[in-house]
Order: C-alpha cells, then sequence, then structure tokens
C-alpha cells in the first residue's frame, strides 16, 4: 500500500511539475528526465525478476507492451518539447501549447505502465545487489 502511495504521489509530483505556468523549460525537462530514468530502473527490475522466474512470459509481454507504448509516448513529448524550445518566437505560443499536449499524454502512458508494473510487484528495486 505504502509503495501505490508513492507512485501515487510521483505521478502527482510529475503532473504538477509539467503542467506547471512558471518555469515551464525547467520543470518540462525535470519532470522528462524523471520519467526516464524511472522507466529504465523499473524495466531492469522487471527483467531481474522475470530472469529469477518471479514473473510469467505473460507478465514480462504485458510489460514489455506497456513499456513500448509509454517509451513512443515519451519520446514525442521529448520531440514537441524540442520543438517548442526551437521554434520562432511568434510561434512559442502555439509549440508550448503542442508539447503540454504531449507531456500530458506521455503521463498518462507512464502512469499505466506503474500500474502494470505494481501489478506484476515491480517496484523498481535492483533484485540484484548494487554494491
Amino acid at each position: 500500500m505504502k509503495r501505490k502511495l508513492l507512485s501515487v504521489a510521483l505521478v502527482l509530483f510529475i503532473v504538477l511539475a509539467v503542467v506547471a505556468c512558471a518555469g515551464f523549460n525547467k520543470n518540462s525537462f525535470r519532470g522528462l528526465g524523471t520519467m526516464a530514468i524511472g522507466y529504465d530502473v523499473a524495466m531492469k527490475s522487471a527483467g531481474d525478476l522475470h530472469a529469477k522466474g518471479l514473473i510469467s512470459d505473460e507478465g514480462k509481454a504485458e510489460i514489455i507492451k506497456h513499456g513500448e507504448s509509454y517509451a513512443k509516448g515519451h519520446n514525442a513529448a521529448v520531440q514537441a518539447f524540442q520543438d517548442y524550445l526551437n521554434a520562432p518566437e511568434a510561434d512559442k505560443q502555439t509549440s508550448q501549447g503542442k508539447a503540454r499536449v504531449a507531456m500530458q499524454a506521455s503521463l498518462g502512458l507512464y502512469s499505466e505502465l506503474l500500474s502494470i508494473l505494481t501489478k506484476y510487484g515491480v517496484y523498481g528495486e535492483p533484485v540484484e545487489p548494487w554494491f
């Protein structure tokens, strides 16, 4: 229960970071980076758990499906953010709106991925000792 609460808190933090008006560039960069790191750690942890037989092949397939979906959404959000950063001043408002939409879509996919990972007991903790 505590881990689900932590996952929900992380998602809410990212939502606030992405949609905040002040510091849009900084918050967007941090939000996208945080989700990318969380994705990377969780997928590696899921791989370790599958290798140890703690996640079934069906579970692996479901995690990969949602992981790939999130990765595509994340890449689209990063591209939209880069387009916003490189947009001429006259187009900044429109580009920022497109970036916000792409980031919110990415966040929705990230939330779905977190749900699937939680379903299979993947919390991003290293399975093998890291030291």
